[in-house]
């Protein structure tokens, strides 16, 4: 929304940035994408569905349910049910129009991105760096370690409350 934007200032942590390659990311066959964050992250999507499926189906769009019960992958829920249920034609529409990256030059407000070099659902690859260094408005925190959503100091604990805490009461501070 540029300066209309009614917020003050914004934090996004583990952003995906890339829906398209972000999904491809996933899809990766290494242990962890294929054992753990893939297929949680699909039974989330899967149960919210099943919870809401009532008022998702109750609009003009016909759903599948035969091909739905065979969804095995993300980008087959966003096929099937996201873009369908949003009025996309497909997941690539929606990962195309949805896509963060292409709105992030645009923001006007401060805007706080941490990321994880070894996010296997957001990988380095796809963090757009030119566009964090071209626009004032942008910080882009950077680990080395953490994860899609793992900056744990312990069995119990994380620590990237601590920053995001630290970065709202700066900007709740400072601004008018």
């Amino acid at each position: 929304q540029g300066d209309a934007c009614p917020l003050r200032a914004a934090i996004s942590v583990c952003n995906p940035y890339d829906l398209s390659a972000s999904s491809d990311a996933i899809d990766m066959p290494t242990f962890r994408n294929k054992h753990v964050y893939a297929p949680a992250m699909l039974m989330g999507l899967m149960q919210l569905y099943r919870r809401h499926k009532k008022v998702i189906e109750s609009g003009p769009v016909e759903f599948d349910a035969v091909a739905i019960s065979k969804i095995k992958r993300i980008r087959e829920f966003d096929d099937l049910i996201t873009s369908r249920a949003f009025g996309y034609e497909d997941s690539a529409d929606y990962y195309g129009k949805c896509s963060c990256a292409q709105f992030m030059p645009n923001i006007r407000i401060p805007f706080l991105a941490l990321s994880s070099l070894d996010d296997p659902v957001c990988p380095e690859r796809i963090i757009p760096r030119d566009t964090f260094r071209s626009n004032p408005y942008l910080i882009l925190a950077l680990t080395q370690y953490g994860g899609h959503l793992g900056y744990h100091e312990s069995m119990t604990s994380s620590w990237y409350p601590r920053p995001i805490t630290e970065f709202c009461a700066a900007m709740f501070n400072r601004l008018p």
